[in-house]
Formats: C-alpha cells, sequence, structure tokens
C-alpha cells in the first residue's frame, strides 16, 4: 500500500469518527429515563455508601454494580457527596470510554484484514451501536463493548508482526475478556470460542507460536477474574459469596432452575422472529442434509448450495430493509426494528463460513465474532429474558463478521474482474446490509430514545438534581420538579441516618436523597411482596417508619393502586398512617403515644390520615 492511500484511508477514519462523535456529543442530553439509566448507579451508590452486595441487595449484575460503585464514589467525593448532574457526566465518560474502544478494535481490525471499508465499518458499528439506544454504563452495553474488543483483538493474532507482539496481544485479549466476564458473568460462555481459535487457525506450525498465544491470553484470563474474585472475598466473605454464588449468574426473578425451558423458549423465539430469517436457517438445513446425509442426487450439492446463497442474499437484504422502513413506529420501535435487522444479519456469516470452512482465516473470523456474538446473545436472554428481541442487541459482532467474510468472499478475491461482475454484486449486497444495519444504528442512536420521546419532542432542560442538564418534555420536567419536591418535604421528616424506603420504581429518589435504601432492590419493590416482608422482619435495623410510594401518572412502571393502610400496618407490623398527595402516597408508623391516644379515643382512623391534597 502506497503511502498516498495510507493517508487517504486515515483521513476517512479520522472524518468518519469526526462526524460520528459530533452526532454523539450532541445527542448526549436528550433523553431523561426513570428506571433503567437511574437504577444502575442507584444500586453501585448503595454500595458506596456501605451496603453489602449479596448480603444486602437483590438487583441483578451485581457484579457490574461493584464495578461501577469505584467510579460512582469518586464522583460523589469530588461533588461534596451529592450526585447533582450524574447522570450526564456518565454520558460523557461512556462516549470517551466507547470511542477508545471503538478505535483500538478497528485498528485491530485493519491489521487483520488489510482493508479500510470494512475495518472502519466494524469500529463504527461498535462506537454507534449502543443497545436500545441507552448510551451509557449498563452491563449489556459495557459488556457488549468489553467481548467485541477481545473478539477484534484475538482476531489480530492471525498475522502478528512478531512473536513479542503476539503475547501481548493475547495478554490483552484476555485481559478484555475477563472485564467482560465480570461485567456480565455469564460470558464466561464465550471462552471456548477464542481457545478453540488459538489451537485451529493460528497459521503456525510450530508448537511455541501456538503457546505464545494460549499462555498469555489464560494468564491475562485469569489474572483479571483472580483479583477480581480476591477483592470480592476479602470485602464480603466466602460464606456470603458460596449462599449467593447462583445470583451472580442469574437473577431472582429468572433463577437457574428455570433454564432449561429458557433456553428452548430463546431457540423458538430465535427461529420466529423475523420472516426473512427463515431464508439463511432453511440454507443451513439443506447444508446438513446435503453433508451428512447419502442421498441419491444427479448435482452436486455444494454449487447448488452456493447457487442458492447468491440468490437468497439479495432478496434478504432487500426484504429487511423495507420492513424496517415499511412499519410504523407504533407497531414496532426503531429500537426493535434494530434489533430485527440484526437477528436477520446475524446467520449469514455461518453461511459464508460453510463455503470456505477449511480456510483458516475465515474460522478465525467465525470464531472471535460470530460464535461468540451468538453465545452472548444466549447469555442475555438467560440473565435478563426480557422481550422477544432483547438477546438479539448481543449480535453485532455477527454483523461485524458479515461484513468481513462478504468483503473478503466476493470484493477482494474478484478485484482483478474487470467491471461490475457478479462476484463483486454478490460482495455489495453482503456488505450492504451491514451498511444497513451502521446507517440505521446511526439513525436509532441519534434521534430514539430509550424511556423517553424521539430526540425531535425534547425540549425542556432538567436543573437539578442526578438527571440535571438532561432534556426532555415540558410534561415529564413538571413531573419531576414535582417529584423531587415531593422528595423533599418528605426527607424533612426523617432522621439523617435513617433507611430510605421507596415503594414502587423510583431509583432516581435514591440517587437523589443519597440514603441506603432499606430495601434490597432500588426498584420495582412490591408492598405486597413476602419476599420484601420476609426481608424487613429479618433485617430489623433495616425497617424504617416511612414509605414513600409514587402514584400512577408519575416516573414509570406505577400502576394506580389504592392506598392500602392494612397491607402497610402488616409491612410496619404496628398501625400506621397516609398522608397522599397528587404525587404520592406516604405512609408513617405510629410512635407508641399515638397508639395509646388511639386506643383511648376509640377512633378508627389514624391521625394525621388525610385526603389527596389539591
Amino acid at each position: 500500500m502506497t503511502g498516498r492511500n495510507t493517508k487517504k484511508n486515515m483521513a476517512v477514519w479520522l472524518l468518519a469518527f469526526l462526524a460520528a462523535t459530533v452526532l454523539l456529543w450532541w445527542r448526549l442530553p436528550y433523553g431523561f429515563g426513570w428506571n433503567s439509566e437511574t437504577s444502575w448507579y442507584a444500586a453501585a451508590m448503595r454500595i458506596c455508601l456501605g451496603d453489602m452486595p449479596f448480603a444486602d441487595m437483590w438487583e441483578n449484575h451485581q457484579t457490574f454494580s461493584i464495578l461501577l460503585s469505584g467510579p460512582v464514589g469518586w464522583y460523589m467525593q469530588g461533588n461534596g457527596g451529592s450526585t447533582e448532574g450524574m447522570l450526564l457526566f456518565f454520558r460523557q465518560a461512556f462516549l470517551v470510554f466507547s470511542l477508545l474502544l471503538s478505535v483500538w478494535s478497528g485498528y485491530n481490525l485493519y491489521a487483520f484484514s488489510h482493508n479500510s471499508l470494512t475495518s472502519l465499518m466494524g469500529a463504527l458499528l461498535l462506537y454507534l451501536g449502543v443497545p436500545l439506544s441507552l448510551g451509557t454504563f449498563t452491563p449489556t452495553s459495557t459488556g457488549l463493548l468489553f467481548m467485541t474488543a477481545a473478539g477484534c483483538t484475538m482476531l489480530r493474532l492471525y498475522r502478528p508482526s512478531s512473536r513479542r507482539s503476539m503475547a501481548g496481544l493475547s495478554l490483552i485479549g484476555g485481559g478484555l475478556c475477563a472485564l467482560g466476564i465480570i461485567v456480565f458473568p455469564l460470558f464466561f460462555l464465550t471462552v471456548p470460542c477464542f481457545f478453540i481459535m488459538m489451537v485451529l487457525c493460528i497459521p503456525h506450525k510450530k508448537k511455541h507460536r501456538r503457546a505464545a498465544a494460549l499462555l498469555p491470553f489464560s494468564f491475562g484470563l485469569l489474572l483479571g477474574l483472580g483479583l477480581y474474585l480476591g477483592v470480592l472475598l476479602r470485602w464480603i466473605g466466602w460464606d456470603n459469596l458460596q449462599n449467593n454464588l447462583e445470583w451472580v449468574f442469574t437473577s431472582r426473578s429468572n433463577p437457574m432452575s428455570g433454564w432449561g425451558k429458557a433456553i428452548l423458549n430463546f431457540i423458538k423465539v430465535y427461529i420466529k422472529a423475523d420472516p426473512f430469517y427463515l431464508l439463511p436457517l432453511s440454507l443451513f438445513v439443506l447444508w446438513a442434509l446435503f453433508r451428512y446425509v447419502p442421498l441419491p442426487l444427479h448435482f452436486r450439492p455444494v454449487k447448488w448450495f452456493n447457487r442458492m446463497i447468491k440468490i437468497c442474499m439479495p432478496v434478504c437484504v432487500l426484504g429487511s430493509l423495507v420492513l424496517f422502513l415499511a412499519m410504523q413506529e407504533h407497531e414496532l420501535s426503531a429500537a426493535l426494528k434494530l434489533n430485527r435487522l440484526q437477528l436477520c444479519a446475524g446467520f449469514w456469516p455461518l453461511l459464508l463460513f460453510l463455503r470456505r470452512r477449511r480456510q483458516k482465516q475465515f474460522g478465525a473470523m467465525f470464531l472471535c465474532l460470530y460464535l461468540p456474538a451468538q453465545m452472548m446473545a444466549l447469555a442475555a436472554y438467560l440473565s435478563d429474558r426480557g422481550s422477544d428481541f432483547a438477546a438479539s442487541v448481543m449480535l453485532l459482532p455477527g454483523v461485524i463478521c458479515l461484513s468481513m467474510m462478504g468483503c473478503r468472499l466476493y470484493m477482494i478475491h474478484g478485484r482483478r474482474d474487470k467491471g461490475l461482475t457478479a462476484r463483486k454484486a454478490y460482495g455489495i449486497c453482503i456488505t450492504s446490509l451491514a451498511v444497513c444495519v451502521l446507517i440505521a444504528n446511526a439513525g436509532v442512536r441519534g434521534l430514539a430514545n430509550y424511556d423517553d420521546e424521539p430526540v425531535t419532542r425534547l425540549s425542556t432542560m432538567l436543573t437539578r438534581g442526578p438527571a440535571a442538564g438532561l432534556i426532555t418534555t415540558a410534561e415529564q420536567a413538571d413531573d419531576y420538579d414535582v417529584v423531587l419536591q415531593e422528595l423533599d418535604q418528605y426527607l424533612e421528616k426523617t432522621r439523617d441516618d435513617d433507611f430510605l424506603f421507596l415503594a414502587g420504581n423510583l431509583p432516581v429518589g435514591y440517587l437523589y436523597a443519597v440514603k441506603r435504601p432499606a430495601v434490597p432492590f432500588v426498584s420495582g419493590t412490591d408492598l405486597d411482596s413476602e419476599n420484601l416482608s420476609a426481608y424487613l422482619w429479618s433485617h430489623k435495623e433495616r425497617m424504617v417508619p416511612h414509605i414513600f410510594q409514587l402514584r400512577a401518572g408519575y416516573g414509570r412502571g406505577n400502576d394506580e393502586e389504592e392506598p392500602d393502610l392494612q397491607l402497610v400496618e402488616w409491612v410496619f407490623d404496628t398501625p400506621a398512617a397516609l398522608t397522599a398527595t397528587n404525587c404520592s402516597y406516604q405512609y408513617r408508623a405510629l410512635t407508641y403515644e399515638e397508639q395509646l391516644l388511639l386506643q383511648v379515643s376509640g377512633e378508627t382512623q389514624a391521625p394525621g390520615m388525610l385526603g389527596p391534597e389539591t
């Protein structure tokens, strides 16, 4: 490659990343979510305030919360113990974090393929492809970045510049893989893929060259996991970790006992997710039939299989694109459209690998990008068990693999062909699907919001609390201000060292109050939960005399419920009073003197029982 071409490619890289960074930086303050974004920082904050992981917390992905508690504690310490503006700050930090890992991944892809188009496309896909357009530190987005960067690093081992660089790259890949597993423990399912790649695909016959990859990778992986485990054991103790080991890999709402059924449901959902997904799936079944079942055929199955790929691929590309553009927003959200598009693209690398399965270069791409993507999708489904398409956000490395395989198989090999040949046309069709996913990622990331309206409908900036600096709708901004005012009045009635009990879904309230939660969940705490009552009765020191319950119409996921004083008295195990406002129900346990006064007066209604304020 000439120096002029190198400078030209570098300029294209810089311009593309500069445009993407400008888009994302402009996009940062837009959108506010009551639950999902704030819940991760509230869970990390409670660790900073003294809560013990696994013992005092029942949240999912606690290993990620432990890792996030360090930056959250540093921010609070530098901000005088306050969480003012925390959400916007960590969005900015996540942008820098994703930029660094994306550039590193693109650099390794270029060193592997020597093709600036596919390496740039892969780096931009990773940079823009944040799951559900939630551009902040979450287990899904952070784990996906770490594992994709690890796969790209291991892919570069196919063409190391020297034995020393091979050992260094393998060590970095093992460290990145360890960080991904710490963030999302079930991602350990991807580790065998990397070991198989190093054993089968590294093009060196001498054993010491493969050992130069296997040993540093194993050392980096075990070192990262060992250090984290050592700190965790010293902090919480072996008995506590052993008793709660199950919740490291799953959640209390999706226990391990249901994994067998969950895997079958995952396969069913995966198959029926998209009609155009059936095309590559059917081709794979035909390939297996031709390969392993002796059939009396009068034609060459392999040749027929290759022709079917060339016919079905353009149909799949056009059909997926039409489906993405034709469906209205009320039928399917933009984020779920993108997930469907990734589902459609996620199976084609397997078929392209079957065409060139004897070539180690294709095997390396298959084992470092495609298979880890499938394992991460399975891990996301087993851990979170969300919507039908929730796990497809993890298929992004498979889309990167698709663009690289398509370019390698058709466009580069057909470079000597003059004009637009069939080989080049098919290569363009394959890479165009990856381009469609890239454009869709940019559109969804730039305009859509998780738990909020699109960017074009947001106009009002929040001025205080952890969401200060974020822009949302005028209605949601008014609700946010009302909730914080109610919290201020509620907190005036509590002591500084009291625990905080917020019923319903209001994790932003814990962030705002900077108090230790009395309950094991920072979101989704139902008063009628038997587990909650059992927890409070076994942790008497966390029982508080006040409960703040948000009413429907405020926040997200809060259903309209009539005040149930009898239920609260069962939770408190003592008589209680209620103050109802337009925003909340505030329950208070009666003191001993108030209970005596109530008995003497013979009243049936507790003192302090008020109707809704106007």
